[in-house]
């Protein structure tokens, strides 16, 4: 988490730094600016917290990061393929980054409140979930 945060709030410093040099009208405020990189925050928990859950069931290294990536790129998938196929919306909740709407931000749309609370619950969900796994787990120490 602390990388995570760290890399978002660098990824937000460079982007305040570069609109220096860019008219005022095409900078992105900061207010919106810091609602980005919340939201963004947000996903990386849930997907950390999903990496959690599957490693606390899974026997193999190799199984988690696979199921975990499997979930990762499903939703990528299905977010892809929302704007294109109009069967999938009505599947398009399921997807992780479907609550991560930048352009809908920068453009004072959305303040993606309800998105974060949704973000944050499966969150720590998730993360209880993995712990509640993790410590059921009988580990044989031979």
């Amino acid at each position: 988490m602390g990388t995570g945060f760290f890399l978002i709030v660098m990824a937000m410093m460079g982007n305040l730094i570069g609109g220096l040099f860019n008219n005022p009208e095409h900078r992105i405020p900061l207010e919106r600016l810091w609602i980005l990189g919340v939201n963004l925050f947000a996903v990386n928990l849930v997907i950390g917290s999903l990496a959690s859950l599957t490693s606390a069931l899974c026997n193999r290294r190799s199984m988690a990061i696979g199921i975990t990536f499997g979930i990762v790129a499903f939703s990528y998938l299905i977010h892809t393929l929302e704007p294109f196929w109009s069967a999938i919306k009505t599947i398009s909740f399921l997807s992780i980054i479907h609550y991560y709407q930048p352009f809908l931000i920068v453009r004072g749309v959305s303040t993606a409140f309800h998105d974060m609370l949704i973000l944050l619950s499966l969150s720590v969900g998730l993360w209880i979930a993995g712990m509640l796994a993790f410590t059921r787990r009988d580990i044989s120490t031979i």
